[in-house]
């Protein structure tokens, strides 16, 4: 069995409070590099240590995202320093040698490298205004690490005052798997950096993207893991090898056939462990993003930054596409490959495009059009598909094989497909008119959806109120007018035949969200996707 690390984030992405300071009780504290306090003892129980109660979430139950789900441990206070202090449930039987290179860890090389990149870490005002690593046995079902766990998770309800969210712990914290987790592991540590990035992206959707009404429009699930991805490629200092092997390996042959991150989890339910494409291809495009961006890493705090904008109903304006658009076309030197202006990094279908590009032709640094490929740094593999048609959601895109061109006719053309012929050099064709035909010239054609609009299911809507089923909840229903058919020919690659069977070479972390979320929960919630 594939053993997967799921890392968890409660979230949805549109929260309305009454003001700032009540969101995280009286107010919140950006914690950025090491805070300056110093650190002392709570000598009141446990042989001289502080003992604290928490409230945890239990994934075994099935009352997802419900209170039901929450309950109450204890907690020893194990180490502390300028940056962080680290509890331990009494049974996990951490050492407080352990808790403290931990902290240490924490403090040294972790808070500031990703604080550094992606933001202030968000606090509260009570235990010193430092960080909090809970150290538990999550309660996910897993008997040892050979079976899916939990690795570890974020919960923004922490960030908010006991008047607002009952179960909160009233702190800035994560929860960190002991059982079967490894603490002081890499793994461990790269689980940290994650899930930080979580607390700064939420904190930054505080900071950045709070209407007038007070509304918090949180980042895409898709920005959101990509950012959280980077931060840990960013914390160990290499590349993820277990998400690039899945993407070359494709063991399910579905991101062949087109599935990637922008519709996340889209095909959960044809067969369990498609969500792993998700998290292998959102890597691959922060990369991409990275390598090609003229301040590197700095490009994630571009994205993160994105501002609220006016907008005309969909806010992945300045919460997805828009945000990582504005940063690609401030960020990126060189023109799209097909010799167009600067300009076109701002339009979504051009970004997504290239990267397919990218992922097919791989060009190294130096070559024509270098933004398709990784400059040497991430090789990649793409398989084309032999189908005459295929309907693409939003995002995904697919490669055929050609002669020397492809024809489409007036009455095949759908609003949501785009087309790209590619030559055996790397010379990109974008497709001339011949009579009510358009064609597209050289061996490998690529058909992708570029509708920039990925929330595929929506809350249905009737006389401007909520539909609701026979026990009250809201009906949710799929928008199908997102979908595209793109035309292909037919041919794939030569002895493709069955694909061999992919083993995992390491764990592969994935957020637990993806544990509990229903696939058919719209990302943006209500009415102008605003309230919730």
């Amino acid at each position: 069995m594939k053993r997967f690390l799921p890392i968890f984030t409660l979230l949805i992405c549109v929260l309305c409070f009454g003001s700032c300071d009540s969101i995280f009780g009286n107010k919140y504290f950006p914690l950025q590099g090491n805070a300056e306090t110093t650190p002392e003892e709570n000598q009141e129980t446990y042989g001289g240590r502080e003992v604290r109660s928490f409230y945890a979430y239990n994934f075994t139950e099935p009352n997802a995202d419900s209170a039901k789900n929450f309950y109450t441990l204890e907690a020893v206070h194990l180490a502390e320093n300028n940056s962080c202090i680290v509890y331990g449930e009494r049974s996990a039987g951490i050492s407080l040698a352990a808790a403290a290179r931990i902290a240490e860890e924490f403090q040294k090389n972790i808070l500031n490298k990703i604080s550094g990149i992606f933001g202030p870490v968000g606090i509260m005002p009570g235990n010193k205004q430092k960080f909090v690593l809970f150290l538990l046995d999550i309660q996910d079902g897993a008997e040892d690490a050979q079976t899916p766990y939990i690795a570890g998770y974020f919960d923004y309800h922490d960030l908010l005052g006991r008047n607002s969210y009952p179960y909160s712990n009233e702190l800035g914290m994560i929860y960190l798997d002991v059982k079967p987790g490894i603490p002081e592991s890499g793994e461990f540590y790269a689980t940290i950096a994650h899930e930080l990035q979580h607390n700064i992206n939420f904190i930054a959707s505080v900071d950045y993207r709070r209407a007038e009404d007070n509304s918090i429009y949180l980042m895409d699930t898709w920005v959101d893991e990509g950012l959280s991805s980077a931060a840990e490629d960013i914390y160990l200092g290499r590349r993820l090898s277990a998400r690039i092997d899945h993407f070359n390996q494709d063991p399910y042959g579905t991101i062949a056939q087109g599935n990637n991150f922008y519709v996340w989890d889209n095909h959960g339910e044809n067969q369990a462990g498609i969500i792993l494409d998700e998290y292998a291809t959102v890597y691959l495009f922060f990369q991409w993003l990275r390598i090609h961006a003229a301040n590197g890493t700095g490009i994630y705090k571009d994205i993160i930054s994105s501002r609220i904008i006016p907008i005309t109903g969909n806010p992945s304006e300045f919460t997805g596409y828009g945000a990582v658009t504005r940063a690609v076309k401030n960020r990126f030197t060189l023109p799209p490959s097909r010799g167009g202006s600067q300009n076109e990094w701002g339009q979504w279908e051009v970004v997504l495009r290239e990267w397919l590009l990218a992922n097919y032709l791989n060009l190294a640094a130096g070559e024509p059009s270098p933004t398709l490929g990784y400059k040497g740094e991430i090789n990649t593999k793409t398989r084309e598909i032999a189908a005459p048609l295929i309907q693409l959601a939003p995002g995904e895109g697919v490669f055929s094989i050609i002669s020397s061109q492809f024809a489409l006719r007036e009455d095949q053309a759908d609003k949501n497909i785009g087309y790209a012929g590619i030559s055996g050099d790397g010379t990109i064709h974008m497709g001339y008119s011949s009579g009510k035909t358009q064609v597209f010239t050289g061996n490998r054609l690529l058909a992708y959806n570029k509708n920039q609009d990925n929330a595929l299911y929506k809350y249905k809507i009737e006389n401007n109120q909520y539909v609701l089923d026979p026990q009250g909840n809201r009906i949710v229903e799929e928008d199908n007018s997102l979908f595209g058919t793109g035309y292909l020919t037919g041919v794939g690659s030569a002895g493709g035949g069955n694909r061999q069977i992919y083993k995992t070479p390491q764990p592969f972390v994935i957020d637990a969200g993806d544990f509990l979320r229903n696939r058919k929960a719209p990302d943006r919630l209500g009415i102008n996707y605003g309230k919730q």
